[in-house]
C-alpha cells in the first residue's frame, strides 16, 4: 500500500470533520440569536409609538411655552 494512500490532505479532514459535527449536532444558524420575533417585534413597536406620542405632546406644550413667552414679551415692550 502506497503512503501517500493513507494520507489526508487538511481540506479533506476539515471537510470530513464538519460533516461530522453537522451530523451529530445538526445544523447550526449562527445568526438565530440576532433574528426577531413577532414576540420581540410587537413591544418594541409599542415602545416607539408611546415615543413619538409624548414627543408630540412635548412638542405642542413647547409651542404653546414659545407663544406665552412671545405675549408677555409684547406686553412689557420687549
Amino acid at each position: 500500500m502506497n503512503n501517500n494512500q493513507n494520507k489526508l490532505d487538511i481540506k479533506a479532514l476539515e471537510t470530513w470533520l464538519w460533516d461530522a459535527a453537522r451530523k451529530l449536532h445538526g445544523p447550526i444558524d449562527v445568526l438565530s440569536k440576532y433574528r426577531l420575533g413577532p414576540d420581540d417585534v410587537k413591544p418594541n413597536t409599542l415602545f416607539i409609538e408611546d415615543a413619538v406620542v409624548l414627543l408630540q405632546e412635548a412638542e405642542e406644550e413647547r409651542q404653546k411655552a414659545d407663544e406665552k413667552m412671545k405675549a408677555i414679551s409684547e406686553e412689557l415692550g420687549v
